[in-house]
């Protein structure tokens, strides 16, 4: 009796079992493995070694003197996929007998299908992550990868990208008290059960990939169907990373933020995808930026200050940023901030007092101070506006929080 365990079969026994009957389960070779009568376990059923060789179900009048109450044997066959797995023996009323027998039958056969599939699917995961981190590394054995593909049923021809996911364990009662007791158990579970979420968002199918990549970070491989528009499918991109970051919502003991990378057309180019969202993952907390999802669009002033010319960063940023450095070394943040403030607001001083809080003579105030410090007018010339912002954006990838 394979898959099966002895304590459910005890387990089944005892449910089953009464004074009026005796229960034998054997395995394929008739070796008792549970049974009612204790001092039969270990021994050998020779009505098991009938039911194994006739392979039926077989109830038969009980020769047995000793037993005499017990009318009738029944014994039947358990099966799983064509597969013989044992027996199963009941000595009792003849009625009685077959009914338990075939109850007990039933549910063994039950258990063994359930984990039969249960061990195929984790499997066939398994194949699956495997098989995505061979593409994000960059599988070098193209005709192999395809074959693999193939028997999953996956279509390596399709546009694919890569959705990055970084996580971070929020502090609470039941992930403290796992780590601390040095258990991992809680991060798993709940890892699992993130995995399965993503995996059932609704605009996923079968040729999407989403799987734990490290401890902290969840990677879908995304895939869409060639079509003429490519800024379509950009623009559904950005619906799915929105729906993505909902899903993410719903686990309060985590935070998280989301980046994609270029969609591509050929799996070769998937690693570079990949590499895409984890910069913008990295530029996205390096900058601080207020949001879950890092977009392109979203990540413009940030993503140009990272990759910025160094001659553009040592002649004008840094130079901006001495120019509004005090002479006890400390910096002029409150006119950085309330300059930045005013120019996302479009140079418009009552936008500017709605976001910060400010009065209109304190944010001029300010923007004075700006003016005499670094000879930067936003009001005047888009230049200026663009070296503020840029100088506010370097200033926070590149300031440690404390």
């Amino acid at each position: 009796m394979r898959s099966i365990s002895k304590s459910f079969l005890n387990d089944i026994i005892s449910k089953y079992s009464n004074d009026e009957c005796v229960i034998h389960i054997t395995d394929t070779a008739s070796k008792i493995l549970a049974s009612s009568d204790k001092s039969r376990i270990g021994g050998v059923s020779n009505t098991a070694l009938y039911i194994n060789k006739v392979q039926r179900a077989t109830s038969m009048a009980n020769l047995d003197d000793t037993k005499a109450k017990f009318s009738s044997v029944y014994g039947v066959p358990v099966y799983a996929d064509d597969e013989l797995y044992g027996t199963v023996i009941v000595r009792g009323q003849a009625k009685t007998a077959s009914e338990i027998g075939e109850k007990i039958k039933t549910a063994i056969e039950t258990i063994i299908a359930y984990e039969k599939y249960t061990n195929a699917d984790a499997d066939h995961k398994d194949m699956i992550t495997s098989l995505a981190l061979r593409i994000i590394n960059g599988d070098t054995d193209r005709e192999e990868l395809y074959s693999d593909m193939y028997k999953l049923d996956m279509d390596p021809e399709l546009l694919r990208c890569v959705i990055y996911i970084k996580l971070s364990y929020r502090q609470n009662n039941y992930f403290n008290i796992k780590l601390n007791l040095g258990y991992s158990s809680g991060i798993e579970q709940f890892k699992s059960r993130f995995i399965e979420k993503l995996s059932a968002n609704l605009y996923f199918n079968s040729q999407d990939i989403v799987f734990m990549y490290d401890y902290d970070t969840a990677l879908i491989i995304k895939s869409f169907i060639p079509g003429p528009d490519l800024s379509r499918i950009y623009r559904s991109l950005d619906r799915i990373c929105e729906s993505v970051a909902a899903d993410c919502s719903d686990f309060k003991s985590v935070g998280f933020k989301i980046a994609c990378g270029s969609i591509y057309a050929s799996l070769d180019d998937v690693p570079k995808s990949f590499r895409e969202a984890e910069e913008l993952i990295n530029i996205g907390l390096r900058s601080k930026k207020d949001t879950d999802i890092f977009l392109p669009e979203n990540m413009l002033f940030e993503s140009l200050s990272y990759y910025m010319n160094s001659q553009i960063k040592n002649k004008i940023i840094l130079s901006t940023i001495s120019s509004l450095t005090k002479k006890d070394g400390h910096m002029a943040s409150d006119i950085i901030d309330c300059a930045e403030a005013y120019v996302d607001s479009c140079m418009n001083v009552t936008e500017t007092a709605k976001i910060t809080g400010l009065h209109r003579n304190t944010i001029n105030s300010r923007l004075d101070k700006l003016r005499q410090m670094t000879g930067l007018d936003p009001s005047k010339s888009f230049r200026d506006a663009f070296i503020i912002k840029e100088t506010a954006v370097y200033i926070r990838q590149n300031t440690e929080e404390s």
